[in-house]
């Protein structure tokens, strides 16, 4: 419950459960920290009667010292985790805007790259040519879609804006994306 404890005779108290036959008195004192016992300072006497309210006021004061100093670990525990989260945070910021960036510079010259082959591939009368040339369009268009699904994630959104989306639209960006480093990891 919470609240100290004192057996002057175990040999006499119902709630006393004994474990070593030569304890004959005991004191328990909770250590408390955010209203929950973390820990119990437990004092056994070889003789009935050893401890009383001095004994419970002083081991009361010793858990509290316990318990402020859990508190202040717990507390610098917490400040380090959110400071780490915060840098954590500001990096993939850092990463979402300079891939923006990326995104926009390589995103002129792929249609730059497009739109010329799109002209070559009219002029060209070879077969071979032709589909090598069909190759490179289709690899340029996969790259440029792989830039603007960067720019769309990279983008803030306002939330009263948001609206439905397919999924499977999205599930298949997502597999666009990463496929080609899953296909490298199990190379």
């Amino acid at each position: 419950n919470g609240e100290p404890y004192i057996c002057k005779d175990t040999a006499c108290d119902p709630l006393y459960l004994s474990l070593f036959p030569y304890v004959k008195s005991e004191m328990a004192v909770p250590v408390i920290v955010d209203d929950a016992v973390w820990g119990v300072i437990n004092l056994d006497g070889l003789q009935t009667c050893e401890y009383g309210d001095a004994h419970v006021e002083k081991v009361c004061l010793f858990a509290e010292l316990i318990a402020s100093a859990i508190e202040f670990r717990l507390k610098a525990d917490r400040e380090r985790e959110l400071k780490d989260n915060l840098v954590q945070s500001e990096k993939l910021s850092s990463v979402g805007r300079l891939l923006a960036g990326i995104a926009h510079e390589v995103n002129n010259p792929l249609a730059a790259i497009l739109s010329g082959f799109h002209v070559l591939g009219e002029r060209l009368g070879d077969p071979e040519l032709i589909e090598i040339a069909q190759m490179i369009e289709k690899q340029a268009e996969r790259a440029g879609s792989l830039v603007q699904q960067v720019l769309r994630f990279s983008r803030k959104g306002d939330p009263s804006k948001f609206k439905p989306v397919d999924l499977l639209t999205v599930l298949r960006d997502t597999i666009d994306i990463v496929s080609p480093q899953l296909r490298l990891k199990q190379a």
